[in-house]
Formats: C-alpha cells, sequence, structure tokens
C-alpha cells in the first residue's frame, strides 16, 4: 500500500512538473511589450516643475519654478506648449497635486497676492503674503472670494467650471471648505 502511494504521489509530481512549463512558455510567448510613451514636460525656465494632473484630453496643469529658482508659477501644458498661468499680483501661483484641469482645460488653484498676511502663511508659499485661489479660463486668471477672511485656495476644477476648496473665515484660525461657481 505503501508504494502504491508513493508512487501516485511521485506520478502527481512529475505530471505537474512536466506541466507548468508549457504554459509559462505560452505566456511569454504572447507578452506584448507595453504600449506608452514618457514626454518630458519641460520647465517654465527654472530647474524643477510638479504635475498636478492631466485631463482626458491630454492637458496637464501643475506648477513650476521660473529662471533662478527663487519663485514658482502655475502652468498649463497642452499639445507640446506650456503656457505660465502667472499670479495675482505676488511672486508665487500653483496649481494644486492630484487637480488635473478640467476638459475645457481650465485651471483652479492659488496665489500670493502683493499684501501681506500678518505674518502667516496660510497657503505655505513661504511669503507671507494674502493668498487667494483663482480660476484660469480663456487665457485670464480670476481670484476667486474667500469666506471673510483673509485667505483660500482652490483644490480642484469640475468639468463645469465649479471650484471646491478651503478658506479662512472671520473667526480667528477657522477655515472651512468652500464652492464657488462663476456665473457668466
Amino acid at each position: 500500500m505503501q508504494s502504491r502511494t508513493l508512487m501516485c504521489v511521485f506520478a502527481i509530481t512529475l505530471f505537474t512538473a512536466l506541466a507548468l512549463p508549457v504554459p509559462l512558455a505560452a505566456q511569454e510567448q504572447k507578452k506584448e511589450p507595453p504600449r506608452y510613451t514618457i514626454t518630458d514636460l519641460g520647465t517654465l525656465g527654472g530647474t524643477f516643475s510638479d504635475v498636478g494632473g492631466v485631463n482626458n484630453q491630454g492637458a496637464v496643469s501643475g506648477f513650476s519654478t521660473l529662471p533662478g529658482d527663487t519663485v514658482t508659477h502655475a502652468f498649463l501644458w497642452q499639445r507640446g506648449q506650456m503656457t505660465d498661468l502667472g499670479t495675482l499680483g505676488g511672486p508665487d501661483s500653483r496649481a494644486p497635486e492630484a487637480s488635473p484641469p478640467n476638459d475645457r482645460s481650465e485651471v483652479a488653484g492659488f496665489s500670493d497676492t502683493s499684501n501681506p498676511d500678518n505674518g502667516e502663511d496660510f497657503c505655505g508659499l513661504g511669503t507671507n503674503l494674502i493668498c487667494l485661489p483663482f480660476l484660469w479660463q480663456k487665457s485670464v486668471m480670476t481670484p476667486l472670494p474667500t469666506l471673510g477672511g483673509n485667505n483660500a485656495e482652490a483644490k480642484g476644477i469640475n468639468s463645469r467650471g465649479e471650484v471646491g476648496g478651503q478658506a479662512e473665515t472671520p473667526n480667528l484660525d477657522l477655515c472651512s471648505p468652500f464652492f464657488c461657481r462663476l456665473r457668466p
């Protein structure tokens, strides 16, 4: 009985060993190389850029350093062209990470103004200037309202041009989410 069990174990092991390489070899032959391309988007003249997101048409938003690497500006990259979105009067602007442009290539973000903000650095840009949310559409950066406080930042935009983010309220050290839709 023991020899019969050993014979069965040996037969199963041998069958398994012989059968495995055939499917693996077949899988290797059918494997196709991945189909993608990598595109270097470049910068706005500095040495660093970061992508926020990409929409269904291949437009990309993000931010990049300018020559000298002392300030950053939001950008929109589409069809091989990087456009500097500018600022709201201060040195820096950003299109937030994980926030692609919408399908009309509109971008939401935040920018310094030229006005000091009591030593706060709400948007984390290191300038201690008032920081406002913006909507960039049709080559124009438009500041969005706050909730009564000095600062706010846009975090994303949907396909209808509706922008969401966070903003200070008139109450000291209180932030709330906001939702904004510009009316034509």
